[in-house]
C-alpha cells in the first residue's frame, strides 16, 4: 500500500508537470507567432515560401497545442478522475502527428533562417530586435523553432513517467500503456522520416561526384524504383578512414548492402568528413575517386 501510495503520488506530479508545461510551451507557440512570423512577414524582406521553410506547420502546432490545452484545463476544473488523462492523451495523439511533419523540416528551418538573416543585413538587425521582444529578453528565434522538437521528446519522457508510475490495479492502467507504446512509435517513426528526408539528397549528391565508377554502381545508387525498401539505396554512415601504415586518407560510404571506399579528390586540410549543411550542398564542390570496386557487406568482415 505504501508503495502503490508513492506511485499515485509520483504520478499526479507527473500529471501536473504536463499541464504545466504544456501551457508555457502553448505560449510560447503564440509568441513565435505574433514576435517573430508576423512582423517578418510584414516586413516583406523574405518570400512567402522562406517564411514557410522557416515556420513550417506552425499554425497546425499552435492549434494542436491549444485543443490540448483547453482539453487538460477541463481536467483540472472538472476534478475529474485519474482516468481521463489517460483518455485525453489518446484523443490527442492522432493530432501529434503534425509533429512528424515539423520535425522532418526543421533542419532545414534553421538552415534557411541561418541564410536569410546572414545574406540580409536588415533582416538580422530586425530579428535582433524581435528577440528583445519576447518574455525571454533575447533568445534567439532559432532556439524557439527548437521547442516544438523538444517538446514531442519531453511528452515521451511524461508520458513514461505516467506508465512507470501507474499501478496495475488503476483502472486506466491498459490505456497508459497504450498511450506508452503510441507515443514510443511515434517518436522512433519521427526518428526514421528525419533519416530518410535527409538520405535520398546525399546520395544524391555522393553520385554526381562520385569518379571512376561503373555504370552499375552508378544505376544502384539511383535506384529508388525497386519493390522493396531494404533493396533500395540507404546511406548507413560515413566518414574518414586512415591507413594503419601509410596514413592515407580514405573517406569512406557505408550503405545498405556495399561499403565504398573513395579517396577525397580535394585538399581536406587534416578534417574529418561530414557532409555539407542542405543548404551548402550544390555550393561544395568536394569530388571522391573511387579506391576499389565496392564491397558487399558479407565480405567486410574479412578484411
Amino acid at each position: 500500500n505504501t508503495d502503490i501510495s508513492r506511485k499515485l503520488r509520483e504520478r499526479d506530479f507527473a500529471i501536473e508537470e504536463l499541464i504545466n508545461t504544456e501551457l508555457a510551451y502553448n505560449n510560447s507557440l503564440i509568441e513565435v507567432r505574433d514576435v517573430f512570423y508576423k512582423p517578418m512577414k510584414a516586413s516583406k524582406m523574405l518570400t512567402l515560401q522562406q517564411l514557410d521553410d522557416i515556420f513550417p506547420h506552425w499554425n497546425e502546432l499552435i492549434d494542436t497545442s491549444t485543443e490540448f490545452c483547453r482539453d487538460l484545463n477541463d481536467y483540472v476544473k472538472s476534478d475529474s478522475s485519474d482516468q481521463s488523462i489517460s483518455q485525453i492523451l489518446l484523443k490527442h495523439m492522432i493530432k501529434f502527428k503534425v509533429y512528424r511533419l515539423y520535425c522532418t523540416q526543421q533542419r532545414v528551418a534553421c538552415e534557411t533562417l541561418q541564410h536569410c538573416l546572414s545574406s540580409n543585413y536588415r533582416l538580422n538587425q530586425l530579428v535582433k530586435i524581435f528577440e528583445k521582444n519576447t518574455k525571454t529578453k533575447g533568445l534567439p528565434l532559432s532556439s524557439y523553432l527548437l521547442k516544438p522538437m523538444q517538446r514531442i521528446t519531453k511528452y515521451k519522457l511524461i508520458v513514461e513517467k505516467i506508465a512507470t508510475n501507474t499501478p496495475i490495479s488503476c483502472p486506466d492502467y491498459d490505456e497508459v500503456v497504450k498511450v506508452n507504446n503510441l507515443m514510443s512509435a511515434l517518436l522512433k517513426s519521427i526518428d526514421h522520416a528525419i533519416g530518410s528526408k535527409d538520405n535520398p539528397n546525399r546520395i544524391d549528391w555522393f553520385r554526381s561526384r562520385l569518379i571512376g565508377a561503373d555504370k552499375w554502381l552508378l544505376d544502384w545508387l539511383s535506384d529508388n524504383t525497386a519493390q522493396h525498401p531494404h533493396d533500395r539505396p540507404c546511406l548507413v554512415h560515413c566518414g574518414t578512414l586512415y591507413k594503419a601504415k601509410s596514413n592515407r586518407e580514405f573517406i569512406c560510404f557505408l550503405f545498405n548492402k556495399y561499403l565504398i571506399l573513395t579517396t577525397p579528390n580535394y585538399n581536406t586540410n587534416g578534417r574529418l568528413f561530414e557532409f555539407p549543411s542542405t543548404n551548402q550542398l550544390n555550393e561544395i564542390k568536394w569530388s571522391f575517386i573511387l579506391y576499389k570496386e565496392p564491397l558487399a557487406l558479407n565480405q567486410v568482415s574479412s578484411i
